[in-house]
């Protein structure tokens, strides 16, 4: 038995309404975005904090993520550097190899 007034999906990798939805135009958990992005879950976290990065709140506290506002996000970390070699620079942190930079004390 098959009601007419129940969804259908009959494409592959189709949602319950019948419209295929692509892999990439699902939002991202923090995890995710923190792999795309090259930094940690809790740099993630500490953007979403500060309201630096673009983010969607869904039910309430889940945080996701749409791949087309982090790229443009991303891309606006990426610079040329003299001195290291394809380094990635997200502010107000400082690498080694930049000048300005202290190591820290360990405990």
């Amino acid at each position: 038995m098959n009601p007419k007034h129940l969804p259908q999906n009959n494409s592959p990798g189709g949602s319950a309404r019948g419209s295929p939805v692509a892999p990439e135009e699902l939002p991202l958990t923090v995890r995710d975005a923190a792999v795309y992005l090259g930094v940690s879950v809790q740099t993630v976290y500490l953007w979403v904090e500060r309201r630096r990065i673009p983010h969607l709140r869904v039910m309430g506290r889940n945080i996701r993520f749409l791949k087309s506002d982090l790229e443009p996000f991303r891309a606006m970390f990426k610079q040329p550097a003299a001195d290291c070699v394809n380094k990635v620079v997200f502010p107000p942190v400082l690498l080694a190899c930049e000048p300005g930079f202290v190591e820290q004390e360990k405990l």
